[in-house]
């Protein structure tokens, strides 16, 4: 059995913020292309990223780590 993909932190963090790539891409400050990019293929985190990612989507840190959890 081929276990089932794990959501992508990028794609989910949007998600719950309820935006298009284009204006996630805005708000993270790089370009839409990049955060298209980030939530195709990233699977790996740097620790920065995580936490500039919980900081500007202002989800409280409890409720970001249930998200990285399950994301990886």
């Amino acid at each position: 059995a081929v276990p089932y993909p794990k959501d992508n932190l990028y794609r989910r963090i949007r998600m719950e913020m309820r935006l298009t790539q284009s204006r996630a891409a805005a708000i993270f400050g790089m370009s839409a292309s990049s955060w298209r990019y980030r939530e195709r293929q990233k699977r790996m985190y740097h620790l920065a990223e995580l936490v500039a990612l919980q900081e500007y989507s202002g989800i409280s840190m409890i409720d970001f780590m249930k998200i990285v959890k399950e994301c990886a």
